[in-house]
């Protein structure tokens, strides 16, 4: 669907909107109006705008679930003028923008969910094993360090001695 058409569809459910401020206990959509309500949404337009939509062409296109095409500039001058806007293209402009808007919304929250999780697999992915381990052996009567004396060191993984170092001093 291309963005006139798109814009279409919006702008139906702005008429909608309009129809059932007007109309208060119509709950349904375009595709549900009835030849009473096209009559209604023909007089909200003439008492608003002084100008007319066939009944016809609310039946080919307006109440339509999906269009194939627009419909003439005019119709759509007068459809956006009933909600609001000043004209088709002042319409467009501002459907445009605010979808841009939201492309660049879910953008950045996108962005943001895949930073967090590249932050959470650094933080929370399995560290490799060091080979080297420093120890520090602290002689409790004389409160220092010792480091003047061999040591011999040996790992022991699942039971059996990994590695053995040869001694050394300080």
């Amino acid at each position: 669907m291309d963005d006139g058409l798109r814009a279409f569809v919006a702008l139906k459910a702005l008429i909608l909107e309009q129809y059932r401020q007007a109309y208060p206990h119509f709950q349904g959509k375009l595709t549900d109006f009835r030849q009473t309500d096209i009559a209604n949404l023909q007089d909200l337009l003439e008492q608003r705008l002084q100008d007319r939509i066939s009944e016809n062409w609310s039946y080919t296109l307006l109440k339509v679930p999906q269009n194939e095409m627009l419909p003439r500039i005019d119709m759509l001058d007068l459809l956006t003028r009933f909600v609001g806007f000043e004209s088709w293209e002042a319409y467009r402009f501002r459907f445009e923008k605010q979808r841009g808007n939201s492309r660049r919304k879910w953008t950045l929250v996108l962005s943001l969910i895949a930073l967090l999780l590249v932050t959470a697999a650094f933080t929370y992915w399995p560290k490799p094993q060091q080979d080297t381990l420093e120890l520090c052996f602290f002689d409790a009567l004389r409160q220092e360090a010792i480091d003047s004396v061999a040591v011999h060191v040996g790992v022991e993984r699942d039971g059996r001695l990994v590695n053995q170092d040869s001694p050394k001093i300080g």
